[in-house]
């Protein structure tokens, strides 16, 4: 930013502190340009919240509160945030430091009435792009953004400091999300005229055109009125109703039990007919181990080869294009390609923050290799990836050697949808796709006739419930042919020797099957797609993109009564590409965390089943969190071992951030009683403070619970 640097501000604050002199853009009272505004439009903030940017001595901050706003306001020099606090020392605005470009995550999408005064001006032309979609950022969907600022034609004749705004380039706020309300240009008339825009926009979001049908929902009547309200802002669940009777007539157990089940993401629940069928079959059969000619085996060997045959045809795969490899689970087919994909110096292993720890545990396969491992980063606050970012990547392609990409057609953390498009832009560059779909399949329709990735990975009881440990690799053939495997075991060779130390390898997917397959179980695999299909993909995607936007919804709507928001959300706040899966967070009054895990506790006495963590994906939770190499190094310094619990514990104290977060998923057999009753639970710590709440009572360790 050349000599403009947050030093620079620091620098000014210090001398003007040391001197008792003035700042040279502080005059030490309410900015004419916002009272006037403010007086002009009736603004009164009481059950608000506002955050002001660059806050310098605090006069817009404390105006803000005195109309009635609960206020934010930052600065990234600290001797401002001082001079604020000593200036105002029983303000109930919350003075921080903190920059622009790096705020702390919670704030991204909270705010009410978001003030940018004279701050864009400060910052070079190649900086104030970002500059604004950063401000953007903080705006809750509704939300005010007031922006004042020099203005002018054209960089001409203006060389700065300051840089004036040109008009063509406010469309920046538009392509952050922001639309334009109100447009003024005038003249400040001081010593000599100083042109100024002021600009008046509010924030799109999730709801901003359903807020008037949605609102009072937040209030809560009784379950009734909130349906009537749900059904006429979202029309189209009145299609899914087939899901009712499926709710009452195959998992009657989840009322019977008055249990709200919302973890679909770590696994589906099983309908009662699945277990019904498998049975029946189980009972009229006699199956045994595969690897015979004999007629138990024939019989086994029978059914899971048709079972293949299932498979394919539900992800519309062709025979002729794909195989079907039987795992224990996703992380089972994801071993396999790390542990058999050629890896070499040259070539390269790229994969984004937003991974399953299986598909980031690849990396070590790669490293041994020599090759070079890469990492896209997320931008908050929805946490995709740049698609440039990507594309730059996928250009680093080495030819002739193998190269890997891998990613999630949807987060298991954030519910984000990464373009399935990136398969086709990967491979026209050279790479081989490894896409991990177990958080995708169980509510969206993954059709291999239109995308070919070379290898997905899936869990099936994430689908559809039962059978446990069983999973899938579907690979191309062209791409299984690459792979080579470090090992061999029973199942896996046609031929192998003691005597003369040598074996070959099965031809086709027999080669990846270790040991014998789950015969017994893998049969059941046929029912449950089945039964998927006869509820169609399409109605069951559309229920739960009817409740997530509803729950997106009210979830931004909950406030403590002096304004705050209760939850964060980490990732998108609208349902365009993302899938049924939130992560957050929940704030008492003073902008305080409450601890996950306490959260988890407190559901679980109010009968509902939703997650707490970081969900095996560190990368999301780590940016989600704002957590820096700097926040994790104390627990792998020097090959220091350190505890789960130790290290929340370390990163609260030494920081106030948070590892992880709350994660709530809805499915198949979601209904709208228990998102209702989700939020009665989040409305629940309406107005309490973290204290309030109690200690953490179990931990878990290696998906384990341990007493404390």
């Amino acid at each position: 930013m050349n000599s403009i640097t947050p030093t620079w501000f620091e620098n000014v604050y210090v001398a003007a502190e040391a001197q008792g002199a003035s700042i040279p853009w502080a005059n030490r009272q309410p900015s004419p340009d916002l009272v006037a505004w403010l007086d002009a439009q009736k603004i009164e903030g009481a059950g608000q919240t506002a955050v002001v940017i660059g806050c310098g001595l605090g006069d817009d901050a404390e105006e803000l509160a005195r109309r009635g706003f609960a206020v934010v306001a930052f600065d990234i020099a600290p001797t401002a945030v001082k001079m604020c606090r000593a200036r105002f020392p029983r303000s109930t605005v919350q003075y921080q430091i903190a920059d622009l470009f790096a705020p702390p995550v919670g704030w991204y999408g909270r705010f009410d009435f978001v003030l940018e005064y004279f701050n864009i001006q400060a910052l070079p032309p190649d900086v104030q792009p970002r500059a604004m979609t950063a401000m953007a950022a903080l705006a809750a969907p509704g939300g005010t953004v007031l922006v004042i600022n020099l203005g002018c034609d054209h960089r001409n004749g203006h060389h700065g400091p300051p840089w004036p705004l040109v008009k063509s380039e406010l469309v920046n706020f538009h392509q952050a999300g922001l639309q334009e309300v109100a447009f003024e240009e005038y003249d400040q008339q001081d010593d000599r005229p100083v042109r100024r825009f002021r600009i008046q926009y509010q924030a799109a979001g999730v709801f901003a055109d359903r807020w008037s049908q949605t609102k009072q929902v937040a209030h809560w009547g009784d379950m009734a009125e909130a349906f009537t309200a749900f059904q006429a802002a979202y029309p189209a669940f009145a299609t899914t109703g087939i899901l009712d009777e499926v709710r009452r007539r195959e998992y009657g157990r989840l009322d019977a039990q008055d249990h709200v089940y919302l973890d679909y993401t770590g696994g589906t629940l099983y309908g009662e007919c699945l277990l019904r069928e498998h049975g029946a079959l189980l009972d009229s059969g006699i199956y045994g181990n595969p690897h015979s000619h004999n007629l138990a085996s024939a019989a086994a060997t029978a059914l899971i080869e048709q079972t293949r045959v299932h498979v394919l045809a539900f992800f519309k795969a062709s025979p002729e294009e794909y195989a079907v490899i039987f795992t224990a689970n996703a992380t089972g087919a994801l071993k396999l390609v790390g542990e058999a994909y050629p890896f070499g110096s040259d070539g390269r292993y790229t994969l984004i923050f937003d991974n399953h720890n299986s598909v980031n545990g690849i990396r070590e396969f790669a490293r041994a290799a020599g090759a070079t491992i890469t990492y896209l980063p997320l931008l908050p606050p929805d946490l995709r990836v740049d698609e440039q970012e990507v594309m730059l990547a996928l250009a680093q392609a080495q030819p002739g050697q193998n190269n890997l990409f891998a990613y999630p057609a949807q987060s298991n953390f954030s519910g984000v949808q990464h373009p399935l498009s990136w398969i086709t832009a990967a491979q026209e560059r050279g790479w081989d796709v490894l896409l991990d779909a177990s958080a995708f399949v169980p509510t969206n329709c993954l059709d291999l006739s239109q995308w070919w990735p070379d290898f997905v990975a899936v869990s099936f009881y994430k689908m559809f419930g039962y059978p446990t440990g069983i999973g899938c690799l579907l690979a191309r053939k062209k791409a299984l042919a690459k792979l080579k495997r470090p090992w061999f075991a029973g199942g896996t060779i046609v031929l192998s020797s003691v005597v003369a130390d040598a074996y070959h390898l099965a031809d086709d997917e027999a080669a990846f099957e270790d040991g014998t397959v789950n015969y017994l179980g893998i049969p059941a695999i046929a029912a449950g797609l089945k039964f998927l299909s006869s509820l169609g993909m399409e109605t069951i995607h559309r229920r739960v993109e009817c409740l997530t936007a509803w729950l997106l919804c009210q979830l931004q709507l909950a406030r403590h009564s002096n304004g705050m928001p209760l939850a964060v959300i980490y990732g998108p706040m609208q349902m365009a590409r993302r899938g049924g899966t939130i992560a957050f967070n929940l704030y008492d009054p003073d902008g305080n965390l409450f601890d996950y895990r306490r959260v988890e506790e407190l559901a679980n006495e109010a009968r509902i089943s939703l997650r707490a963590g970081c969900f095996c994906n560190p990368g999301s939770a780590e940016i989600s969190g704002g957590l820096t190499r700097e926040d994790m190094t104390p627990a792998f310094h020097n090959g220091a071992r350190v505890t789960h619990r130790e290290f929340i514990t370390l990163l609260r104290q030494k920081s106030g951030k948070s590892s992880g977060a709350a994660r709530i998923s809805v499915g198949l057999a979601s209904n709208f009683a228990d998102v209702y009753r989700f939020m009665q639970f989040v409305l629940s710590f309406q107005d309490r403070r973290v204290d309030d709440l109690g200690k953490v009572e179990v931990e878990s360790i290696n998906c384990r619970i341990m007493t404390q």
